[in-house]
């Protein structure tokens, strides 16, 4: 489970990604005969996921950090920003 922001439902992404890592990695234990529930199994598990869901963890919270600051200098640098990702083909 994941506390976010809710931008643009990125929560459910990571969800989503979360279930086909933990799917993939428990078939792959049934293969080889490991116990499912045995924590070197679902380290595995965290430890793939952790990364991932760090990083876009924190690109969120910076997203929502940046479009949520009304100071006119950073507002206008942010709208220069956004007219140049629209302007990249």
């Amino acid at each position: 489970a994941h506390t976010t922001h809710p931008l643009a439902g990125q929560g459910f992404n990571l969800g989503v990604a979360d279930v086909a890592t933990l799917t993939a990695r428990l078939a792959q234990a049934v293969e080889r005969g490991e116990d499912i529930g045995s924590s070197s199994v679902l380290s595995d598990y965290q430890r793939k996921q952790i990364i991932i869901n760090s990083v876009a963890l924190g690109g969120i919270d910076l997203l929502q950090n940046i479009f949520s600051v009304d100071f006119y200098p950073f507002a206008l640098a942010r709208g220069a920003g956004m007219l140049a990702t629209s302007a990249i083909g």
